[in-house]
């Protein structure tokens, strides 16, 4: 099976629910720290290629595309 980037898979494997969204990240890219976190939280602006980031809305369903950084 062939690893894609996050960028190179669609957005539309995102939407839903952020468990369902962070097993399909965990499973294209198994050594990135994948963090579920609330779309209007407050996080470190810092750039990390070994984190992704999925900002949810208050009904844990994905809010934006997630991201590594």
């Amino acid at each position: 099976m062939q690893c894609l980037s996050l960028h190179q898979m669609q957005p539309d494997m995102f939407w839903g629910l952020a468990p369902a969204a962070k097993k399909k990240i965990m499973e294209e890219r198994p050594e990135v720290d994948v963090q579920v976190v609330p779309a209007d939280a407050f996080v470190t602006m810092d750039y990390n290629a070994g984190r992704v980031r999925v900002f949810v809305d208050a009904d844990d369903k994905v809010a934006r595309a997630p991201k590594i950084g």
